[in-house]
């Protein structure tokens, strides 16, 4: 027993030298490794606010990058609409016009004088005040 006895108390002086180097790593840095550990434990609180905060700003900017999309997508089918009316309404206008340019140049070909006609009813009533005054 006297070899367990002995192994036993080097087991207690090496745990009471380990203590004893905790206890001066303590006294000498363990302000600095507990404000450490504070200022650590603040870090990562600021890093999990600050992900919960690009987390909400990600989804807003999604959000308003959705309502953006639907609406611009919206006003342009709006939009698109409107012009194919406007361009119906003035290819309507635009076939009405030449029906009605048609109409008259129609009604202006048969009421026009031919020149040749008039020339020749000048000519007959210049031979009949020949004949008139012979």
């Amino acid at each position: 027993m006297d070899g367990n006895t002995t192994a036993e108390q080097e087991a207690v002086g090496n745990a009471e030298e380990i203590g004893g180097l905790d206890r001066i790593r303590e006294i000498i840095v363990g302000e600095h490794l507990r404000a450490i550990h504070a200022e650590l434990k603040d870090l990562q609180k600021q890093i999990d606010a600050l992900r919960s905060t690009l987390g909400s700003f990600r989804d807003e900017a999604d959000a308003f990058n959705e309502n953006f999309q639907q609406s611009t997508s919206n006003e342009f089918e709006k939009t698109k609409q409107t012009v194919e009316e406007q361009k119906k309404n003035i290819e309507d206008s635009m076939a009405n016009m030449m029906k009605t340019i048609k109409s008259q140049l129609k009604k202006l070909e048969e009421t026009k004088v031919d020149k040749s006609k008039i020339g020749q009813v000048f000519m007959e009533w210049g031979q009949k005040m020949n004949e008139l005054q012979s």
